[in-house]
């Protein structure tokens, strides 16, 4: 199911990465582009400490980033100024120019006046995250998809199907976005990444 990615020189390049250690790869898009950041982080964390250069914790580092992501929404730039700001926000005790410059180093954040994420399907990876802390704390999903116009597109949809393989629960995402969008959560569970049996899930 994740072979349809190799049709760039950067997704093939990603594939064959993780496949090259254990000759094995993640089952969806979401747990892939999970250990393809992971990677991707721990690289970066190696050279700082070996170059003696400030590094930060992943954890706040992917934070900062999955703010971005998600503020971006369907865009694929945002000011650099205007980044800057989220991270601040989002991460105040981290130093939110050097967050940035970990994003560019670890081939994550392209940065020139903009800021953009080096493929698509990295922002929709990292937006996932804040709508799975959305999910995790019960937020109404009606705040995305809004009951009188539900059944249009809100350029969620995509990190949802991430979301949903990420965390190997499509069960659990399609019963959140339910009330909200009843047609896509048939969709993720039996289109997304990991399909679902309809006849053995309980009303």
């Amino acid at each position: 199911r994740v072979m349809p990615l190799c049709r760039n020189p950067y997704m093939t390049d990603m594939v064959c990465k993780l496949f090259a250690p254990s000759g094995k790869l993640p089952d969806n898009r979401g747990k892939l582009f999970g250990d393809f950041v992971h990677n991707l982080l721990q690289r970066e964390k190696r050279n700082c400490e070996a170059t003696g250069a400030d590094w930060l914790d992943e954890t706040l580092i992917r934070r900062g980033l999955a703010q971005i992501a998600y503020e971006m929404g369907s865009e694929t730039e945002m000011h650099y100024a205007q980044a800057l700001h989220i991270v601040r926000e989002t991460v105040p005790h981290a130093e939110a120019e050097l967050l940035l410059r970990l994003g560019v180093s670890a081939s994550i954040l392209d940065m020139g006046t903009d800021l953009r994420f080096t493929h698509q399907l990295l922002q929709e990876y990292f937006a996932s995250e804040v709508i799975g802390a959305l999910i995790d704390t019960n937020t109404d999903p009606t705040t995305i998809w809004q009951p009188d116009i539900w059944w249009q597109s809100t350029g969620r949809e995509e990190t949802l199907r991430i979301l949903a393989g990420g965390r190997g629960d499509p069960e659990g995402v399609a019963r959140w976005i339910a009330p909200a969008n009843p047609e896509f959560a048939i969709e993720i569970l039996t289109k997304g990444d990991e399909p679902v049996d309809l006849a053995t899930i309980d009303n």
